[in-house]
């Protein structure tokens, strides 16, 4: 009996050293992460908002940018997540249009953070806020524009009350508009990028007191048509981020692009593919000329819209193109190293974490349960095998649903 106990005693002690080793090895890959920053390679963030886009860019001279923040709802997520990654100012603000499941959650980071620049779309927002607030834009072209194109959308309207009212370092942040005439380059040639904003079309050049340059643009009553398409491009590779746009506005695009620049998009790194993998974007063209060797699609779990379409999926899975979907993968980041592309997801490393411990409280499980019928005692051994089992299980269910929470948290990048 007492080789019994002592061999019972090395169990438990193999599976304590067991769990005490599982944090090293479970979240050793956050290494690989202090190893890219050292290099001042770019990372993006697809923060996973469900069925919405947020994305936040680690740009190689240490300036940051996001683009659209998902839905209100979203909101604390998105600014916990980048409070996770250190940020306390955004350099540069992109909202690709009006529609709420990409500019609610931008209002709460307009109150965590200080925003120096910020993109905002040329949607003319006729609602006036409770404060008062009345688009400049709106008041700028009501007159030229048909009522039907006005955006009557009271999260809009308080995204640009908030807007206009942001200041960065004691100064008004300063403000433009998404369209083709932004670029952005890098003025460290040691850590060169360059970040062009496609589309929508300027049409019409105009400045007000607040906004340097901006351009009018096209009216249309589908939001989804003036969604701005960001290109960022470093020394390696190529990122092509579409927001909602639609069809007409990729082969808008395509058309106006010069051969040495098709020639240069040929390959791309990677596509965020628009509006949700929806059938309206993506189009044959797009994916033939640009051959995208990975793409993200931003889209909510057994969404209403039955996003991704099939249709969009097969025609990527066709040409090679390796797929990553927040639905499946949770927040996916993409980083350069050495000029190639690592991806990781918080989904695969909360299940990771989840199912491993799972199976290791499993275990201890079976061991208690063998440990009680194991005891000497007749009056122990006609009771507590019952009671420790059912205590261990219920232990191991609340433990197990406690830790699919915690593991979402921790899987933050």
């Amino acid at each position: 009996m007492q080789k019994t106990r002592r061999g019972i005693r090395l169990v438990i002690v193999c599976l304590l050293a067991m769990m005490c080793a599982l944090p090293s090895c479970l979240f050793c890959s956050f290494n690989n992460r202090a190893v890219a920053k050292a290099n001042n390679e770019l990372k993006l963030h697809f923060i996973d908002v469900g069925q919405g886009d947020c994305i936040f860019v680690e740009l190689p001279d240490g300036k940051n940018m996001i683009i659209d923040g998902g839905r209100k709802e979203h909101s604390k997520w998105v600014v916990d997540y980048l409070a996770k990654q250190g940020v306390t100012k955004i350099d540069f603000m992109v909202a690709t249009h009006s529609d709420e499941d990409h500019i609610g959650g931008l209002i709460q980071v307009l109150d965590n953070f200080e925003v120096a620049n910020i993109y905002r779309p040329f949607d003319l927002c006729s609602f006036m806020t409770s404060g008062g607030f009345k688009d400049e834009l709106y008041i700028r072209f009501e007159q030229e524009f048909d009522s039907k194109y006005y955006v009557y959308n009271e999260t809009y309207a308080n995204f640009l009350e908030k807007v206009y009212n942001e200041t960065c370092g004691g100064e008004q942040s300063n403000i433009k508009i998404c369209s083709d005439k932004e670029k952005l380059i890098s003025a460290n040639a040691d850590y060169p990028y360059m970040i062009e904003f496609c589309m929508p079309t300027a049409q019409q050049v105009f400045s007000t007191s607040r906004i340097y340059q901006g351009y009018t643009i096209k009216q249309e009553e589908d939001k989804n048509a003036t969604s701005a398409m960001v290109l960022i491009t470093t020394s390696s590779n190529t990122f092509l981020l579409c927001g909602d746009a639609t069809i007409a506005e990729e082969i808008e695009l395509l058309n106006k692009l010069s051969e040495a620049k098709k020639a240069d998009l040929k390959n791309l790194s990677l596509l965020k593919v628009g509006h949700h993998g929806a059938k309206t974007s993506t189009s044959d063209i797009l994916v033939e000329m640009l051959q995208p060797k990975n793409a993200v699609i931003m889209v909510g779990q057994d969404n209403e819209y039955k996003h991704p379409n099939q249709e969009v999926l097969d025609k990527l899975t066709k040409i090679g193109c390796v797929i990553y979907r927040t639905d499946e993968c949770g927040n996916i980041l993409v980083q350069e190293v050495n000029g190639s592309l690592q991806f990781s997801a918080s989904k695969a490393r909360e299940k990771a974490f989840v199912w491993v411990i799972y199976l290791v409280l499993s275990i201890v499980v079976v061991v208690n349960v063998f440990i009680t019928v194991m005891l000497d005692s007749q009056s122990m051994c006609s009771y507590i095998p019952v009671s420790v089992f059912h205590f261990a299980t219920l232990y191991t269910s609340v433990l197990f649903t406690f830790l699919r929470y915690a593991a979402k948290y921790i899987a933050l990048f």
